[in-house]
């Protein structure tokens, strides 16, 4: 999957931003042999002044939604990626370490461009208020994808372990 390039624009003030969805983000855990993806939304991050990928952390309740489904659904199959077979007990333990994970973590989700935990998550972006000045945001999707290949990884707390770079620059924004 490749990234998703927007540009940002504000209905009052002056901002106009470029902004690339990533993906290929990854939880490292010492002591677990796997790497978790990182679910990730759309927000605001104070820190960047920018909108900016964060972290979406599973909720308790949305895990254990993934346990039930998969104790009455569930059923065992082979993984087209690597070929091994993926069964229901192993789906499940997993969704199980990660439910111990999420109960643990102290931290609130972060900005993955720079860290913060002073976020404002957006359903979409669309309509959300652009901190400051009050306008609207408009996410006007180009239609690029980029195929840029990367990955960066992260400690379970949301640290990155990867150096990546930050926030795009905003182009235009005023000073108000």
């Amino acid at each position: 999957m490749g990234d998703c390039e927007s540009i940002i624009r504000c209905s009052r003030c002056s901002l106009e931003q470029p902004f690339e969805r990533i993906h290929g983000y990854y939880y490292v855990h010492d002591d677990e042999p796997d790497e978790w993806p990182i679910d990730t939304q759309d927000g605001w991050c104070a820190a960047c002044g920018t909108v900016a990928t964060l972290e979406r952390l599973p909720t308790l309740y949305e895990i254990e939604t993934w346990i039930a489904d998969l104790e009455a659904n569930g059923r065992d199959e082979l993984d087209p990626v690597t070929g091994l077979m993926r069964t229901v007990a192993l789906s499940i333990e997993k969704c199980r370490r990660r439910e111990r994970w999420i109960a643990g973590r102290r931290s609130p989700p972060r900005c993955l461009a720079c860290g913060s935990t002073d976020v404002a998550p957006a359903a979409e972006i669309d309509g959300f208020l652009h901190p400051g000045c009050g306008g609207r945001l408009s996410d006007l999707f180009t239609g690029v994808v980029s195929l840029r290949a990367h990955t960066a990884r992260w400690t379970p707390e949301g640290n990155s372990l990867t150096s990546h770079p930050g926030p795009p620059p905003a182009r235009g924004e005023s000073d108000s």
